[in-house]
């Protein structure tokens, strides 16, 4: 508990919010998609899958958030890599998308959702080098959680430091990693 505490404190020392950003394309995602507060018809569905799980550990803006990804960054191929297939409910509604819970041979994923609270270094690290058979340069990584313990702490720096990772985004519930090579390499800080 005294580790989140202290990463929580840390991440706000550094974070910013859309005025920190100078980057056009984070900055449209920060201000069309993470911080789009406009009451949508299928709030209510997404609710509905938020509740359905009582052990759910994320906030309800933060299924928001997720349940906006695929729309916003317009993806179709969907991979989640998590033990609970709550996470698939609340990005799966109101979406148009197909949705697998492993990598498929030949198969390039658009969003690649990854439970770090499920993953062992050595399962994760089994991932890095499958990673890039299966991505293309509009993919996206997320990545929750990423500040709740040392280890997936180290799990979110590993991605951050890999050699495809371009521009990374901490959101401290969340981590996005994006691979787009005509983006000059940074690392955000965003307060949701």
């Amino acid at each position: 508990m005294f580790f989140k505490i202290y990463a929580y404190f840390k991440f706000l020392c550094r974070a910013t919010n859309q005025h920190g950003v100078h980057s056009p394309f984070i900055y449209q995602l920060v201000t069309l998609c993470f911080y789009n507060t406009k009451k949508q018809a299928i709030d209510t569905d997404i609710t509905t899958a938020y509740t359905a799980n009582p052990s759910v550990s994320f906030s309800l803006k933060i299924a928001r958030l997720l349940n906006r990804l695929p729309s916003y960054l317009e993806a179709k191929n969907i991979v989640i890599l998590s033990q609970s297939d709550h996470i698939a409910n609340v990005i799966t509604t109101g979406n148009t998308v197909n949705v697998s819970n492993h990598f498929k041979v030949n198969e390039h994923y658009d969003l690649i959702y990854i439970d770090t609270s499920s993953q062992t270094l050595k399962t994760f690290q089994q991932f890095l080098t499958q990673l890039p058979q299966h991505v293309h340069n509009a993919t996206v990584l997320v990545m929750h959680p990423i500040h709740y313990t040392k280890r997936t702490e180290h799990l979110w720096e590993l991605i951050r430091s890999h050699s495809i990772t371009q521009v990374s985004i901490d959101t401290f519930s969340l981590g996005f990693i994006f691979l787009r090579t005509e983006q000059a390499q940074e690392h955000f800080n965003i307060r949701l």
